[in-house]
């Protein structure tokens, strides 16, 4: 089987948006395969329903049992399960937000004017008809851990960043900044999966899909609002959480 551009379609990862923006941002995404429009609420509660997910959540927890007020938590019943409940909210909400203004930042119609140049002018329609083939229908199955496992990292380092930007006295809770929750990323397994899957099989729909999904990374990245982009940052996505933290008897920021 002649390599094809797997390599490159597999540096990155496969997210999913809303049926308001066929186009992915290339912003947020770090492994880009052609994924069908999905529902963002859906993505982030997926992405906070897997292990890596509810990982994150408890760290969230276990910080906030040693930031906040303890006896503010005793006179509200905040224990450790309710805490990562009340944080699964928090991340629903704004992750959901955050999500819906990557996705804003691409113009569809200049992405499907860039997709169609490039790779014909049934692109779009070909891609879509591609999703439903059983090769690629059991590629997406391989790499979901991976797109997941991508948005929740996401949303846990911006909340950090956030917090950075803001002075907050809440402690790092991304992989980035520990060790052992990095260790259990299940991105690097699902990628290489998927890169043994496709080179596993001979199907002209396959390497059709993958050079396709290249075009339209390519397009998604030619067609981003730059001002969009750059007026937007992780205090306009997190921002109004210190209220949420309040709740949790979090003491607010030092500004």
């Amino acid at each position: 089987m002649k390599p094809f551009r797997t390599a490159v379609c597999l540096s990155v990862l496969l997210v999913g948006w809303c049926q308001a923006a066929s186009a992915q941002s290339q912003f947020a995404i770090v492994f880009d395969l052609y994924s069908p429009p999905e529902a963002l609420r859906k993505v982030t509660k997926d992405a906070l329903d897997t292990p890596f997910g509810k990982a994150m959540l408890a760290g969230f927890a276990e910080a906030v049992a040693k930031t906040a007020d303890s006896a503010c938590l005793s006179s509200r019943k905040l224990d450790s399960a309710t805490l990562a409940d009340r944080g699964r909210d928090i991340f629903q909400r704004y992750g959901t937000s955050m999500l819906a203004t990557f996705a804003r930042m691409v113009d569809r119609k200049a992405y499907r004017t860039a997709l169609s140049a490039r790779g014909g002018r049934n692109a779009a329609a070909e891609l879509d008809r591609l999703t439903k083939h059983p090769d690629i229908v059991r590629l997406m199955e391989i790499v979901r851990p991976a797109r997941l496992a991508t948005v929740a990292t996401l949303l846990f380092e911006n909340f950090d960043r956030y917090n950075l930007i803001t002075r907050g006295t809440f402690p790092p809770l991304s992989p980035y900044s520990n060790e052992s929750l990095a260790a259990q990323d299940p991105t690097d397994a699902a990628m290489k999966e998927g890169l043994q899957f496709i080179e596993s099989r001979d199907s002209p729909e396959l390497r059709r899909f993958v050079d396709l999904s290249f075009i339209s990374r390519e397009a998604k990245r030619t067609s981003e609002n730059r001002s969009r982009v750059m007026a937007s940052g992780p205090a306009d996505w997190f921002r109004g959480v210190d209220k949420d933290l309040a709740a949790l008897c979090v003491p607010r920021t030092s500004r």
